[in-house]
């Protein structure tokens, strides 16, 4: 994400790219894993700047807020 900031990725990508095919993990994981780095990176994770949920699509990490 942080090589291609602004692109949307998908849960299934992020899955992909972080577990492989691993049957034993769900695409629901990867939204524990955004909660986690939002309470790392996120002044406020309730409402995140840096890392956004697009809804129906999945998650992007967009440049330093203003």
């Amino acid at each position: 994400m942080a090589a291609e900031p602004e692109r949307v990725f998908s849960r299934r990508q992020l899955l992909q790219h972080t577990r492989g095919l691993d049957r034993a993990s769900t695409e629901r994981a990867i939204d524990v894993h955004i909660m986690n780095l939002r309470k790392k990176i996120e002044a406020d994770p309730r409402r995140p700047v840096r890392l956004l949920t697009v809804f129906g699509v999945g998650y992007k990490l967009t440049g330093q807020p203003s």
